[in-house]
């Protein structure tokens, strides 16, 4: 069974790239998604609990069942809102690409189907905005970054040749340490990263 799918999927692949790119795609709205929880319960100044009453998701003084029904919920809604910006169909293509996909429940016809139907309604270009919308950069670079200008491979620029001269690309050196351990009011503890990095176009 494995080795029939695997030769599937391989005909498949060597047809069209999309399906497989929509799967790591929703890799990257659930690496995404408890960085938006977490810019959202700051932006409102609440918890999560507080956070599905202010969202609709349960009524203010609902029952405990209700509430943590409601509270599983609360991922889904991070990534319609905050993700993919409202856009459900998107979203809900977008997730059954990948789980048919992950999960072997669909014909690989109907995935390919699917993961073309979610490129089409621009899955890619709301999680893109929503990375550089949780980077906080300012709305002037977000603009530029998501008007369909860096859509080629080729970089802008008044140089001819961006890399240096014993490179073939330009190289982006990044260096992470943890700087810090800071204990959370849940008892958690949270690495405080300090970043550096510069850009090698010599």
């Amino acid at each position: 069974m494995e080795r029939r799918i695997e030769r599937q999927v391989a005909n498949l692949e060597a047809e069209d790239t999309t399906p497989a790119l929509r799967v790591f795609l929703w890799m990257a709205v659930e690496a995404l998604t408890k960085v938006a929880l977490r810019r959202a319960r700051a932006a409102e100044g609440c918890t999560d609990d507080e956070l599905v009453t202010r969202w609709g998701l349960a009524p203010a003084g609902a029952d405990e069942d209700a509430a943590k029904q409601a509270k599983r919920g609360l991922d889904g809604e991070v990534r319609r809102r905050l993700i993919f910006h409202g856009d459900d169909e998107c979203q809900r293509v977008t997730v059954r690409a990948s789980d048919g996909f992950e999960h072997g429940f669909e014909q690989f016809d109907k995935i390919r189907a699917l993961a073309l139907q979610a490129k089409e309604c621009g899955a890619a270009e709301h999680v893109r905005r929503a990375l550089f919308e949780l980077l906080e950069l300012a709305p002037a670079a977000t603009a530029t970054l998501t008007s369909g200008r860096y859509e080629t491979r080729d970089l802008p620029g008044p140089e001819d040749r961006l890399a240096a001269a014993d490179q073939e690309c330009p190289l982006l050196r990044w260096e992470g340490r943890v700087s810090a351990f800071v204990r959370k009011e849940d008892g958690t503890h949270e690495p405080v990263l300090r970043r550096e990095g510069d850009p090698d176009l010599r």
